[in-house]
């Protein structure tokens, strides 16, 4: 019966010669084996020869065949390489290129490129003299790695001198708000710095005139601004405006004015008929006059108005220049506050022939300041003007300025410049201080564009 035939029996392979072929007694064992073969024979082979040399550097000569076809089968990002190896790559690039066989790829090598910009950095900071005949590619990675120390030594250098620099170019902007001869004895030394200086204190641009020209100067060598507009009128454009008329060529002529506000006050209210001592106290009590009003009465607060707003329109004088009529008797110059609101209405009456005289010819008086540049004087009086001038209808305590020029007068066939405010109070003071700060950001702004 055919279910009953057995099998044949299974062939056995034949035996393999050892040596020639070899055998392998399944198929996953020769997938392995052949695996482990294409591994070794992708195997890097590395040649390392010593050369003679004075140090104990060693030159390497590193191909890798693996790195290569691994590279060519993989599109994505490479690996990150050791130190080592970048350094071996830096040599065999040295090495293509003094043999002039350098491919494409090692040409446009980001790590050539960077070595070539060390190798620029590294004549630079080589305290010693090198000689290219002897050198080999190994010493001149050497070289890069003392380049690149010195690259970093120079930007740290560079770091460091540009925080000077900084430092040194920063703006310095010094506010005085005092009435300190301390303070503004500082000036000075401040402009001669390139410092600006905004200030409201007269100590300096009404008194001594070396001082004051050093600071001048010192502008104009350093760069330093001097904002000086609240020393007159509070925040009224006095000093701008006369330095305006003189950098546009106009020939300042006289500039006169009512500069106190304390007088000005007096000299509204009182009508001429009343005790002037009555008007004095009342303005005193009001805190419209220092605690002593002789301050205000004697003149000379109106006199370093007068020598700033001269000293703007180029006329060089001095405090003790100022001709000024004061309004405090001479017996009582001296004596106590107290003694001398007791004894002011002593005054009274020479006052009140002074405004009567003034009345009959439809005048009236003010205490007014006067620089007079065409014949180089200065005053501080008490002096008659129409009820039709612009002094005459001033009220409360404002300042009033008059300025004649070749532009503005009679010499230009004109009507004078008036400028009109109040001149006193902490708010308009202020604002004219802080306006200086801002026309100095604007000039500073302006000057790095």
């Amino acid at each position: 019966m055919e279910n009953d035939a057995t099998p044949a029996p299974r062939e056995t392979p034949p035996a393999r010669p050892y040596g020639s072929q070899m055998y392998f007694p399944s198929k996953s064992a020769r997938d392995g084996t052949m695996f482990l073969y294409e591994i070794a024979r992708a195997v890097t082979i590395c040649v390392i020869r010593a050369r003679d040399a004075p140090s104990p550097a060693r030159r390497f000569h590193v191909t890798s065949t693996a790195h290569a076809r691994a590279r060519a089968r993989t599109p994505s990002k490479p690996p990150r390489r050791s130190v080592s190896h970048s350094l071996a790559r830096l040599v065999g690039v040295e090495r293509a290129r003094a043999r002039g066989t350098s491919s494409q790829r090692h040409a446009q090598s980001p790590l050539l490129n960077t070595k070539r910009a060390l190798d620029a950095a590294t004549s630079r900071h080589s305290t010693a003299r090198r000689d290219e005949s002897v050198h080999t590619p190994f010493s001149r990675v050497c070289s890069v790695a003392g380049a690149r120390w010195g690259v970093r030594r120079e930007r740290r250098s560079l770091r460091a001198s540009t925080r000077e620099a900084q430092n040194a170019s920063k703006t310095v902007c010094v506010v005085d708000c005092t009435s300190s001869q301390d303070v503004s004895a500082r000036y000075a030394p401040w402009l001669e710095q390139s410092w600006h200086v905004v200030t409201c204190n007269k100590k300096v641009n009404s008194g001594d005139l070396a001082y004051y020209k050093r600071c001048v100067d010192a502008t104009q060598s350093t760069g330093g601004k001097w904002f000086v507009e609240a020393t007159i009128g509070a925040g009224l454009p006095i000093v701008s405006t006369l330095r305006t008329l003189r950098a546009t060529g106009d020939s300042v002529e006289i500039v006169q004015g009512i500069f106190s506000g304390t007088m000005s006050f007096l000299f509204n209210t009182w009508d001429g008929k009343s005790a002037f001592s009555e008007i004095v106290k009342l303005a005193k009590d009001a805190g419209y006059t220092e605690p002593d009003p002789r301050e205000d009465l004697n003149g000379l607060d109106v006199a370093r108005k007068v020598v700033i707003a001269a000293r703007e329109c180029g006329m060089m004088i001095s405090l003790s220049d100022v001709d000024v009529e004061s309004m405090v008797p001479s017996d009582l110059e001296s004596c106590s506050t107290d003694e001398f609101m007791k004894r002011f209405h002593e005054n009274d009456e020479s006052m009140a022939q002074r405004a009567r005289a003034a009345a009959e010819t439809g005048a009236v008086l003010r205490f007014v300041g006067c620089v007079d540049v065409a014949n180089n004087k200065a005053s501080v009086s008490l002096a008659t003007f129409p009820n039709t001038h612009p002094f005459a209808t001033l009220s409360g305590a404002d300042n009033i300025f008059e300025i004649r020029s070749a532009r503005y007068g009679p010499t230009g066939s004109s009507t004078p410049l008036i400028i009109r405010g109040p001149g006193a109070g902490a708010e308009v003071t202020a604002a004219g201080v802080y306006g200086d700060i801002v026309q100095l950001a604007k000039e500073i702004s302006t000057r790095y564009i």
